[in-house]
């Protein structure tokens, strides 16, 4: 009982269970997503804030954890210099309240 009870929690959140731990790599082939930093908060698709623990990183809302370890990440990321070859367009913020997406079509990448 104890077991259909976790199966049906799961089911009807599973969007809760997305975290943002993210592994940079150095190779744009292993990446899932190809991501260029702007210095502009009107050409990014997603702000980000980067969170010292993994637990902040939860949810699909722009809190991304860098961790050392491909094992665990849910994402590998390529940083590159040149915006015509990107999937992701990302702005770094040190405040919650401008955390988020701005581009929801982009929202699919990062699940």
């Amino acid at each position: 009982m104890k077991n259909l009870f976790i199966i049906l929690f799961l089911g009807f959140f599973p969007f809760s269970l997305f975290t943002q731990q993210i592994y940079i790599t150095n190779s744009i082939s292993s990446a899932d997503i190809v991501v260029y930093v702007t210095d502009n908060f009107w050409e990014a698709d997603l702000c980000v804030m980067r969170v010292n623990n993994f637990g902040e990183a939860q949810g699909n809302d722009g809190y991304w954890y860098f961790t050392n370890t491909i094992v665990n990440a849910d994402k590998q990321v390529y940083f590159t210099d040149r915006i015509e070859q990107v999937d992701l367009v990302i702005y770094y913020v040190n405040s919650i309240s401008q955390v988020g997406w701005q581009n929801q079509l982009k929202k699919k990448l990062l699940r």
